[in-house]
């Protein structure tokens, strides 16, 4: 399943002036795949207070668009948690082999931080993480939220939009999350859309907002002038 690609702000037209388009002044792409409403919170089940310290990870993992790998901020809804406010780590990793799989991802994330989360007042109140520049992602990425030590059964953090497929969107409980390595094998991993495991499937509501890729639309629009003057 392919990303939904939302444009906010001004469109790059053939008939825009090159400057113009390939400033991208006001033009901002959106990778998401909830539908602007998420409906169910997610989080370890009550079961894993065997299992201490299991971290829960989740995210999205998707497509960049040639034109658009300039990743300037993050959208979260977030659950319920057991403190408030609570620490929250965000990470953006690029994906090497570009498989739509997130778990064989190893090396440091191109961005990390640790926000103070607090719950979401309303469906889809989204927190917004300003990267503080520009993260340059190249084919597959993956965009994820980490509660460390997340508590089993009375801390549901994610929120879920169950009117999506699910495709794409991941989770992890881990022990003792290393960051620099999601490929360990010790500990939960699936696809939120697996029905087998997810009583309630969907997408998380976690967004990515990017601007245009410098010089990516003035290459297009010149190699099209070339090509009308050429058949001219």
């Amino acid at each position: 399943m392919k990303h939904h690609l939302v444009h906010t702000g001004a469109y790059c037209s053939i008939m825009i002036a090159t400057l113009a388009c390939a400033s991208g002044a006001s033009a901002q792409l959106q990778y998401a795949y909830d539908d602007g409403t998420a409906n169910v919170n997610v989080g370890p089940p009550s079961s894993f207070s065997q299992f201490p310290n299991t971290d829960f990870l989740w995210g999205n993992y998707f497509e960049a668009d040639p034109d658009n790998t300039l990743l300037t901020s993050v959208e979260i809804d977030f659950g319920s948690f057991s403190s408030v406010p609570r620490d929250v780590e965000i990470l953006i990793y690029n994906d090497a082999n570009n498989d739509f799989d997130p778990t064989d991802i190893s090396g440091a994330p191109l961005f990390q931080t640790t926000i103070q989360a607090t719950p979401s007042a309303v469906p889809f109140e989204r927190t917004v993480i300003d990267l503080g520049g520009t993260i340059d992602v190249d084919g597959g990425f993956f965009v994820a939220a980490l509660v460390r030590s997340a508590a089993p059964g009375m801390e549901a953090a994610a929120a879920l939009d169950s009117d999506t497929s699910g495709d794409n969107s991941w989770l992890f409980y881990y022990p003792n999350t290393n960051t620099d390595d999601l490929s360990f094998d010790i500990g939960f991993v699936s696809e939120t859309n697996n029905a087998a495991v997810f009583p309630i499937t969907g997408n998380w509501a976690i967004r990515a907002n990017a601007i245009p890729t410098p010089g990516g639309a003035t290459i297009a629009l010149l190699a099209g002038a070339l090509t009308l003057r050429r058949r001219r």
